[in-house]
């Protein structure tokens, strides 16, 4: 560090952080790296004026090196307040400032890192608890930073009731096999059998999970739904297999800035009878940015060349609809909040209501249903007044799972289970099973650490119109017969019903919603039909 600052410690303040911002051929001043330096800076300051091999030379230069770094914090320019870049840099300097709190100039620095830390804290998290960046991964790197501030007296204890609710969605964000929903940002990574003290959580379902079930109890079952940070979650034990093996479902229908947001509107994960079904494609990395920047695919939102990231972040490599081989745009267009309308646990049935407009003119509905351990039931509509799409679903299974076309429709297999794959509406068709593919560009990978991608089988289904409705049924089972005759919905996919006989029998589901609700049962009588 002090060899990036020797030439800048020669000059005045001001001159040495002007060359300080403007050095592209270093990562010393990266505004990330200078908050998590400074903290460590000053506990070896306070060692080295204990120690007394250390000279008043070496003692000024590292002196000299802190103020530098607080100077820089201090600036308003160099503060990143939009991101939890800020608030890494918010807490190095409000830690690096108490520990020389009587020093001069050192109570502005305590002051100006507090004003900040306390309008980030607001701005960071939403009021249910979630983080605002779209991703499980920093969802769960804020909240190990903040607890640790809190333990060391940074964070007001009035902050306790918002963490906690923090840890009680990071429970949720943790799937049955321990590792963290890779929506957005997170990387697919299993962390458990970790001692209670290592994070410093108090929930007791995620202590259950982070410990590998030695401390705390089982997690909550059910559905949760995050309405202002637009995520779903539910984790729906199935009787007939162990306790680990509960069904779980993760929806992303949030978007509310660029950071770490892919290009995923309404995509959804799905783990089922101990297995990986429905995967998202995961991090990957980010490499180095785009040239030249002003690029297309920069105009989009995409920010890193590798193709391998690029890949990661496109509609088509989730459980999305594209449309017209497009990516939702990310840069240059308002975000839309929340798009989850209703979420619940109704007979048996997890249900979930999302709706958004894609490129001004497609309003897009989703609604799933999932029954545990036997099946789930993707519903879109997309409409358009005046212009014809190609509106693709896309569908991606995870690495374990063979998937080949089935007559009408897709069988996959996974050892000894079976997947069967139909559609339960007129007008899709099935496109073919896309595995590894890298020509004419990458389709069918599933990043299962950083900085690698391993093959993933995905396929699409088709539908070229103004207004598409998909109705796409994943059974358990080795059988799937639609009931085209029985199955309807009407103009606007405001109500319908759907039948199909699978391994476990015949099957009616009615379905109705309002502009906020959205009901599912096995009986006619529903009030919307």
């Amino acid at each position: 560090m002090l060899q990036h600052q020797a030439s800048l410690l020669t000059q005045d303040t001001q001159s040495g952080i002007q060359a300080a911002l403007e050095d592209g051929g270093t990562k010393a001043w990266y505004d990330m790296g200078v908050g998590q330096r400074i903290y460590r800076l000053a506990y070896i300051l306070d060692h080295l004026a204990r120690d007394e091999r250390c000279s008043d030379g070496e003692f000024e230069t590292f002196w000299r090196s802190l103020v530098f770094h607080h100077e820089l914090l201090s600036v308003d320019a160099f503060y990143r307040g939009h991101h939890n870049h800020g608030l890494y840099q918010a807490l190095g300097q409000l830690a690096a400032a108490r520990r020389f709190e009587s020093a001069p100039g050192f109570t502005a620095y305590k002051g100006i890192a507090t004003r900040r830390l306390s309008s980030l804290l607001e701005r960071t998290l939403f009021q249910s608890g979630a983080h605002k960046e779209h991703s499980p991964g920093y969802h769960y790197m804020v909240l190990i930073s903040l607890i640790s501030a809190e333990r060391a007296g940074l964070i007001e204890s009035s902050y306790r009731p918002l963490l906690q609710r923090a840890e009680s969605i990071l429970s949720w964000m943790t799937m049955p096999n321990g590792s963290l929903a890779p929506i957005g940002d997170t990387d697919v990574k299993i962390r458990t059998n970790l001692s209670p003290e290592a994070e410093g959580f108090s929930d007791p379902g995620l202590l259950f999970q982070r410990t590998g079930g030695r401390v705390g109890s089982s997690p909550s079952s059910g559905v949760m739904a995050v309405h202002d940070a637009g995520y779903v979650f539910a984790r729906i034990p199935d009787d007939d297999l162990p306790g680990e093996s509960a069904a779980y479902l993760a929806q992303i229908a949030g978007f509310h800035s660029r950071t770490h947001k892919h290009s995923d509107h309404l995509s959804m994960i799905w783990i089922d009878r101990g297995h990986e079904v429905l995967i998202d494609p995961g991090r990957y990395g980010y490499g180095g940015p785009l040239q030249p920047p002003d690029s297309e695919l920069f105009k989009q939102g995409f920010w890193y060349s590798d193709p391998r990231r690029i890949y990661v972040e496109k509609t088509r490599a989730h459980n999305c609809v594209e449309i017209d081989g497009r990516d939702y745009p990310r840069k240059g267009v308002k975000p839309f909040g929340s798009a989850l309308l209703d979420a619940r646990e109704e007979e048996g049935f997890v249900v979930t209501s999302c709706e958004t407009r894609h490129f001004r003119t497609v309003r897009h509905w989703r609604g799933l249903v999932m029954k545990a351990g036997h099946f789930l039931l993707v519903l879109d509509w997309l409409h358009d007044k005046e212009n014809t799409h190609d509106y693709r679903q896309w569908f991606h299974l995870a690495p374990e799972w063979v998937v080949a076309a089935d007559g009408d429709g897709m069988r996959a297999v996974n050892g000894d289970e079976e997947l069967r794959v139909v559609n339960l509406l007129p007008g899709g068709a099935f496109q073919p099973v896309v595995r590894g593919q890298t020509e004419p560009e990458l389709l069918g990978w599933r990043s299962d650490k950083a900085e690698s991608l391993v093959p993933s089988p995905c396929f699409s289904i088709l539908q070229t119109e103004n207004t598409a409705a998909f109705a796409t049924l994943l059974v358990f089972g080795d059988t799937a017969e639609p009931d085209m005759a029985f199955s309807k919905v009407n103009a606007t996919c405001r109500k319908g019903r759907f039948g199909w006989r699978d391994a476990r029998g015949s099957h009616r589901l009615f379905f109705g919603r309002t502009s906020g609700e959205f009901h599912v049962t096995q009986k006619r009588g529903l009030k919307f039909w």
